[in-house]
Parts: structure tokens; sequence; C-alpha cells
């Protein structure tokens, strides 16, 4: 059966899109996956992107499929921040910082959201591998807080910065000197206003 011979090929719990299967059968077409999808035997994650239905969906798969659906892009922003416990919240959404137009992708597994920043800003990430040789994208923690102030324009205060709710003692244990340095990089004069701010936020909190 065309479908065990997929799953066999690919791995019960790889994300793939169709062009993975065309990469295995040159004839695979369109409809068969649509029809796998609305049979159940497979998930679709984000656009394009789906998992065999017994798969294993968590974070860290996710986080491979957000990177791959709308490359390039590295997870950030409110996602990444939360990765690394500086703010409270659970993720209600995968965001990810990306050079192409924003977007959105909302299924019944997951809500993706690309935010855009120019090339010269597209830094600052590292790759973590995970399961069997597979691997994302995150934005270092100082990048992460760095890109959730840029494109946040409307936090300018002390005050608006205790909003974000950003955990204090996490915030000392950041590379303060890598910070203001990115920070520079971004070639952002409201930036640098910004993480001023944030820093006499963080220290009179």
């Amino acid at each position: 059966m065309l479908l065990d011979s997929m799953r066999r090929a690919m791995g019960t719990d790889a994300p793939f899109s169709i062009r993975d299967l065309a990469l295995i059968d040159p004839g695979f077409r369109q409809p068969t996956l649509a029809e796998w999808n609305r049979k159940g035997q497979v998930r679709m994650l984000a656009r394009g992107w789906y998992v065999f239905a017994d798969a294993q969906v968590d974070l860290t798969l996710l986080f491979d499929v957000g990177c791959q659906a709308y490359p390039p892009a590295y997870v950030s922003l409110e996602t990444a921040l939360s990765w690394y416990e500086l703010v409270p919240e659970t993720v209600q959404a995968i965001t990810l910082v990306g050079t192409r137009t924003t977007r959105t992708s909302a299924t019944d597994a997951a809500t993706f959201v690309w935010r855009t920043v120019k090339p010269c800003r597209w830094f600052g990430y590292r790759v973590v591998e995970y399961g069997r040789g597979r691997q994302f994208l995150i934005a270092e923690a100082e990048k992460a807080v760095l890109d959730y102030l840029y494109l946040h324009p409307g936090l300018r205060t002390e005050g608006d910065m205790l909003s974000v709710r950003l955990d204090e003692g996490g915030f000392a244990t950041l590379d303060h000197d890598r910070l203001e340095q990115w920070a520079v990089r971004f070639e952002h004069p409201r930036l640098m206003r910004q993480v001023h701010a944030l820093e006499e936020a963080m220290h009179n909190a």
C-alpha cells in the first residue's frame, strides 16, 4: 500500500510536504495527499505540511514545521521568550521571524505567525537538534527580546516594559553586552531607547 511504503520511507513522526513525497515517488500527486487527509490518515500541521495520523506532535516538531513551511524563519518573539522561561505565559501560537511578508497559518494542530524583519536584522539564532537528525532554528534569548521590542513599537516607557512581564531573574542572566551589541546592529534609534527603558524597568522592579 502506498501509504505504508511512504511511512517506512519517511519515518512515522517526521513532518513532510508533497515535495518530500514526490522525491520518494515522482508520480505522487496532490489529490492522493488530500484523500489521505480527508480519511484522517495524515494530519495537516501547517499549510502544505503534514504528519502521519499517529505521529507524536510536540513543540519541537511544530517549531521544525514552522521553520520549514515559510523559510527562511526562526522561532522568536513570544514563543522563544516562553521557551527560555522569560515570560510566564504558555505558547498560544508559534511565533517566528523571517524576511518574507507577514503570514499566519492556522490548523487544528497549531497556529503559526511569521513576522517580518529586513534581511540585515535576520541574525542571532541557533540550531537545535532533536529526534533523528531533525532540527529547528530558534533565536538566542537576547535576540528574542530584541525582536519582540522591535516589532512592538508601542513599548516605550518603563511601565510599558513591565507590562511584558519579563522575569527579572531570567533577564538578569542574559548576556547584556550581547544585548547592547545586537541592538546596535539593528541600526534603529527607537530600539536602543526601548532597550534602555527595559533595562531600567528590570533594574527598578
